[in-house]
């Protein structure tokens, strides 16, 4: 099978995946069912919160959403930056939504992705310089993250960020792409220091870590040898590292005939739903693929990845059992509320 991934390209793939599709599908249309929590959600450019079965606008030149609490009912998306020529650039400015209070509040600016921590006091922002500031939810900055770093991720239990390690020189992002990124990187909050995970050009996100915190998943295109006789491949895949051995597998897409046949899973998205015991995923990159749940046992291993319905922008309905997603019936979306139990 052909190698098509290059560092260059695997970045920009990792790049699309969080920027380019995450909620920047327009979510019109009608609710199949009444939503148990209210959410933002976008539509032609512009964000609206939705109330059961009405939507109030609350923000214009909105080019997608980057993170969202649904327990909290805190969202971040990010407002289009227009640098005077007329066009729309890479990077935004960050706006805060809650939807218990219908208000927003502005971040900063600059921003290409952020993060939001599971209490939804502090943000990751990954900014136009390709650095990453630890925030505060009011917008006041507490600490810069590393030298280079992209995409980053909180772990579930507050402790640490995990991002891109890109490279130490360099000053936007096509100016790093040759050389970067070369692999994942975790900083401990509590104490200041990053730590060096993976260093492999072709691991381009860091997705989140196990139950147990032994563990970190990545999407990847690192080679992996399908055959006796060494043949490999790079298909983007899930992979997993564990933290204190450094000891990297791949979890999906590890049949070689079912890859060759065009059989293969897709990469988990980087805004994808976790349930609280960390077993489930939910994830959509786009309606050609629809919606796959992967399932993971206590230890963090994969039990299996399956497409459980067409559609995509999943959202949560009852955390953990039932979600929402969108549906493309004749020339309007609709909502539909599929059970994963």
């Amino acid at each position: 099978m052909q190698n098509i991934f290059s560092s260059k390209k695997i970045f920009i793939l990792g790049l699309i995946t969080v920027i380019g599709i995450a909620f920047v599908a327009t979510l019109s249309g009608v609710f199949v069912q009444a939503q148990a929590h209210k959410f933002v959600f976008i539509e032609g450019g512009k964000a609206y919160l939705s109330s059961d079965l009405s939507a109030s606008k609350i923000a214009d030149n909105v080019e997608g959403m980057l993170a969202y609490n649904p327990t909290l009912e805190k969202y971040l998306y990010r407002i289009a930056q227009n640098g005077g020529d007329g066009h729309n650039h890479d990077s935004g400015s960050l706006v805060l939504a809650d939807s218990n209070t219908g208000k927003t509040h502005v971040i900063t600016t600059d921003v290409m992705t952020a993060a939001l921590s599971p209490d939804g006091t502090q943000i990751a922002v990954w900014n136009g310089d390709n650095e990453i500031y630890l925030m505060t939810a009011d917008g006041n900055e507490i600490a810069r993250i590393g030298v280079h770093g992209a995409l980053p991720v909180f772990s579930h239990d507050g402790t640490y960020v995990a991002y891109n390690k890109l490279a130490e020189e360099g000053d936007r992002f096509f100016d790093l792409s040759e050389e970067s990124p070369y692999g994942i990187a975790i900083y401990n909050l509590k104490t200041g220091e990053e730590e060096i995970i993976t260093e492999n050009v072709h691991d381009f996100q860091p997705l989140g870590f196990s139950a147990d915190m032994s563990k970190l998943y990545f999407n990847s295109g690192r080679a992996y040898e399908t055959t006796p006789e060494g043949f490999s491949n790079h298909v983007a895949s899930l992979w997993v590292v564990d933290l204190k051995t450094k000891e990297v597998a791949r979890l999906t897409n590890t049949d070689e005939e079912a890859v060759r046949r065009g059989d293969k899973a897709p990469i988990i998205h980087a805004t994808a739903l976790w349930s609280s015991d960390r077993k489930t995923v939910i994830s959509s990159l786009e309606a050609e693929s629809g919606v796959w749940q992967f399932s993971f046992s206590d230890d963090g291993k994969l039990v299996d990845a399956k497409q459980i319905t067409d559609g995509t922008s999943p959202r949560w309905v009852v955390p953990g059992e039932s979600i929402a997603v969108r549906t493309k019936v004749g020339n309007r979306n609709e909502w539909k509320t599929i059970n994963i139990k």
